[in-house]
């Protein structure tokens, strides 16, 4: 599917969705694009800072918008928990360290902490202070990587 905004016909956003057992879909996206069409694949510097213009419009659509309605994954990263599923998050990532630090900056005005969600990191070491960075947290406890993949499948169903 893709997301398509009202008032920016440029603004276009491919999206998948998964079920959870009995619950409703979720919707994710692939930032950087996806294995399962090539086309959006985002790889090296010219092809990020050209990206950066709509990260921009995707921030500013998030933030003005009226209906508080998950339509992007910048939208996403910003106002829902988020799982960082298997990846590493090097510096590299800067779209997605823009919406999070984004994010904690918006949580950081004491009228916003009652909405601020955690960012989970499932990772091999599950120690605070071995963490790739102080926002996230462990996903599992007690379980190594390998656990931590099977545990999550059982609990997707």
């Amino acid at each position: 599917s893709e997301f398509k905004s009202e008032k920016n016909e440029d603004l276009k956003i491919p999206y998948w969705e998964v079920g959870v057992k009995d619950k409703d879909k979720i919707r994710y996206w692939y930032p950087h694009g996806s294995i399962h069409d090539k086309d959006p694949i985002t790889l090296g510097t010219r092809e990020y800072a050209k990206r950066f213009q709509t990260i921009e419009r995707l921030r500013n659509h998030s933030k003005y918008k009226k209906e508080n309605k998950p339509t992007s994954w910048y939208h996403q990263l910003t106002h829902n928990p988020v799982l960082i599923l298997g990846a590493h998050m090097s510096q590299n990532e800067w779209d997605i360290w823009f919406a999070f630090v984004n994010r904690e900056r918006n949580f950081a005005k004491n009228e916003n902490q009652q909405f601020k969600y955690p960012i989970f990191q499932m990772r091999e070491c599950e120690c605070k202070q071995n963490a790739q960075h102080e926002w996230f947290e462990p996903l599992f406890s007690g379980l190594d990587f390998n656990e931590q993949w099977e545990e999550l499948g059982m609990r997707l169903g």
